[in-house]
């Protein structure tokens, strides 16, 4: 049986990894035993980020969102 090896909790989405060392995560993350992703997003740019990781990568999926920190009522 295959392990499958899913990061529940990931920030691909974060503005340290812009341009190039975001492409070269996701090329860490290709060449590793990971076979899935979730981009989590923490506020309205970072969830924006994270669709557009999803669409750019097969193996990433994002999951948007605001933290509660952020949220008004």
């Amino acid at each position: 049986m295959e392990k499958l090896l899913f990061d529940s909790h990931a920030h691909i989405n974060e503005e340290r990894f812009e341009g190039e060392k975001r492409a070269e995560l996701c090329e860490q993350i290709r060449q590793s035993n990971l076979k899935y992703v979730m981009d989590i997003g923490f506020d309205l740019e970072s969830s924006l980020q994270a669709v557009k990781d999803a669409a750019e990568n097969d193996f990433c999926y994002a999951v948007v969102g605001v933290h509660p920190h952020d949220a008004t009522a």
